[in-house]
């Protein structure tokens, strides 16, 4: 899980356990505290961090494929210009789609 969610999970897990563990104190002093919406909210939290993570996942997965596939294209490129770069003078290679001077 990325750490800026971990790191607030666990404070507030801390502030739960905290109340809970003094909820008596706590209402001798009329503080309420809802200690069940911050589970929930905990918890949420987890469940959208996790599945942030399985998008991050695919999506470097999808990157690299991407990547790959350009650089296979980028090849395939490569190839089909140069039968017509070596027999055609640079004049003409416009005319084939070929803009580049090199």
């Amino acid at each position: 899980m990325n750490k800026i969610y971990s790191d607030q999970i666990e404070k507030v897990n801390l502030l739960v356990g905290g109340i809970e563990k003094n909820a008596a104190e706590l209402k001798t002093n009329k503080i309420n505290v809802d200690a069940q919406q911050l589970k929930k909210a905990i918890a949420q939290l987890t469940e959208i961090a996790e599945k942030q993570e399985a998008a991050d996942a695919t999506l470097k997965q999808i990157r690299t494929e991407a990547h790959q596939k350009l650089d296979e294209l980028k090849a395939l490129y490569d190839a089909a210009k140069m039968p017509i770069k070596g027999h055609f003078s640079l004049e003409k290679w416009a005319n084939f789609g070929i803009p580049d001077k090199r």
